[in-house]
């Protein structure tokens, strides 16, 4: 794919690239090796803050963050808060009586979710965040790919390792900063990105959801969040998603193989188990694709980071 011919709302939006208030902070992350908190980790040692941190387990994860600078000791020492740290990030499996969550609370020092603080860090950027109940880091990964390979060099967060990316995230000197953004206890509230994308929404988290009438008002939020002279993609085929876009302030764009969307993958071939489509966009031929992914799915992915 030819990112250049891509989003040129992206390629002109404007945002801050200065850094957010964590560069000068000294952030102890819980739950430090799952793979979202690792990026975010990553991230904030890029910026130049100082980061510790714990984990119930040992992982190449935490080596690589060790290396990076990165303080880390093992959760059966959580409570033990290092000296001079002046906030607290919790990934969403650490729940609030964590002895480090007490410990922090008793000192008086902000706690961040994992969602909050990648919030804050998003503000200084044009945000792009990427949702749904399924596909979320394989797109957040090719859309991430598509603006390095177009020059933007954006920085990222991806919800697992992406090995051609060199990572879960990523600092660009770039303006951008995409994220994989999470429904699940509604994390993806605390982002208000410029530039959003729904690529589905299914039954999921049901022991947090009660059901699916909760879910989609969920996403209806988050659709919500992006602001007047941003742009929002969804499923235009998902009927969970059939009314998303009315009533917003902000762009509107659809994807699906439905004639009535803004953006369809078109002669679909598979050949040696890789699909090929043409990318078309309101009637216009852009670009014949060809996906070294397997399934279907991937070609909704695809069109949607390329959209």
């Amino acid at each position: 794919m030819d990112a250049t011919i891509f989003s040129p709302q992206l390629a002109g939006a404007q945002g801050r690239s200065a850094p957010s208030e964590f560069s000068a902070a000294h952030a102890h992350l819980l739950g430090i090796g799952g793979s979202g908190m690792a990026g975010l980790a990553a991230v904030l040692l890029r910026h130049g803050a100082r980061v510790s941190g714990s984990d119930a387990s040992h992982s190449p994860v935490i080596d690589r963050l060790i290396a990076a600078g990165a303080e880390i000791h093992a959760d059966d020492d959580a409570s033990v808060l290092p000296e001079g740290i002046t906030c607290v990030v919790a990934s969403a499996a650490i729940p609030e009586n964590h002895p480090a969550v007490r410990a922090a609370r008793q000192r008086g020092m902000r706690i961040y979710k994992y969602a909050e603080a990648l919030g804050e860090l998003m503000r200084n950027y044009v945000g792009v965040a990427v949702a749904g109940t399924h596909g979320k880091s394989t797109t957040t990964a090719w859309l991430t790919h598509i603006l390095r390979t177009a020059g933007l060099d954006p920085n990222f967060v991806v919800g697992a390792h992406v090995e051609q990316l060199g990572g879960s995230s990523g600092v660009g000197d770039g303006r951008h900063f995409v994220a994989e953004a999470c429904e699940y206890d509604r994390s993806f509230l605390n982002f208000s990105p410029h530039f959003a994308a729904i690529l589905n929404v299914d039954e999921d988290h049901l022991d947090y959801y009660h059901d699916m009438s909760q879910i989609r008002a969920a996403f209806r939020e988050f659709a919500q969040r992006v602001p007047h002279g941003g742009r929002l993609l969804y499923d235009g085929d998902d009927p969970n998603l059939a009314t998303l876009g009315r009533d917003l302030t902000c762009e509107v764009e659809t994807f699906g193989f439905g004639t009535a969307n803004h953006w369809r993958p078109m002669y679909l071939k598979l050949r040696d188990g890789c699909y090929e489509f043409e990318l078309i966009h309101r009637d216009e031929k852009l670009l014949r694709a060809r996906l070294l992914l397997s399934g279907r799915h991937n070609v909704w992915n695809a069109v949607a980071a390329a959209a």
